[in-house]
């Protein structure tokens, strides 16, 4: 009669295999007590040698819990909105964190040149197809940056607006991954951004006190104020905005308004001299 039950040796072997497979050590990340974790940079001599949070840990209950946090997106208050509130910064910094502390931001150090470049601080570094060829290499080489592709994505699409993801539904592609999903996001939203950017110095530079009726300074200043709030605001005034008002103010047979302005010039010139 032959017998069905499993020797020792074999039931120690299959444990064995069983172990293996449930450990596999992740390109980017390693193994911590025998469980996987994912997360920093993918330059093998900076690489993490233990998780840093709990929910960099790959096991199954930990990642349902990431998954569920993804799918809840960032805190409200950081999350993209199209607002006058809304602050790109914030949104960009929390996401970072939260990518890092979920173990999720590996995915974001791609290639460029035979460097790797975070694409979070620098979403414009490589082109849309450029991204989505390395995001599809990183699928194919481990199952954790392929699952760490997803989840990313999952909690960047909760951390916007709905219109805003309405507004990006024709660009993403369905094997798009978190990066490339970034870099759509920020081109689309910066690209609204800097139409606006591009016209409030276009005031700022184009608007003189002639065009108004009578030299009215007032309704000269409320054109323009604004302008340099919203400029100033987002660090693009431009670098001669001091001479191009003082110009603005007047005119060219003010003799002296122009001795003004070539004064004001001058100190702007050894100010920026002495400083470089």
């Amino acid at each position: 009669m032959t017998s069905t039950s499993t020797t020792p040796a074999v039931a120690v072997a299959t444990a064995s295999a069983a172990a293996a497979v449930a450990t596999v050590k992740p390109i980017v990340g390693g193994i911590c007590n025998n469980v996987p974790f994912t997360g920093g940079t993918r330059d093998p001599q900076l690489a993490v040698s233990f998780p840093a949070s709990p929910y960099m840990e790959r096991d199954r209950t930990t990642t349902m819990k990431v998954w569920k946090a993804c799918a809840e997106g960032i805190k409200s208050e950081f999350k993209l909105k199209k607002s006058v509130e809304s602050d790109m910064h914030s949104f960009k910094t929390e996401i970072n964190n939260t990518l890092k502390n979920y173990g999720c931001d590996s995915v974001f150090y791609l290639e460029k040149n035979n460097t790797l470049v975070y694409l979070i601080d620098s979403p414009d570094a490589l082109s849309i197809e450029e991204i989505r060829k390395q995001e599809t290499a990183l699928r194919k080489g481990c199952q954790y940056d392929n699952q760490n592709l997803d989840l990313g994505k999952l909690l960047l699409e909760n951390s916007i607006d709905s219109s805003i993801r309405k507004s990006l539904h024709h660009l993403i592609q369905s094997s798009d991954g978190a990066v490339s999903y970034y870099n759509l996001l920020c081109n689309h939203v910066l690209g609204q951004e800097n139409t606006k950017l591009k016209l409030y110095q276009r005031i700022i530079n184009k608007t003189k006190l002639s065009d108004f009726p009578g030299l009215n300074v007032t309704l000269y200043h409320e054109k323009i104020t604004p302008a340099l709030h919203a400029a100033n605001n987002a660090n693009v005034l431009p670098i001669t905005f001091g001479c191009k008002l003082l110009a603005n103010h007047g005119g060219p047979s003010d003799p002296g308004f122009n001795s003004l302005v070539s004064a004001y010039t001058a100190k702007m010139h050894t100010l920026h001299t002495t400083e470089n």
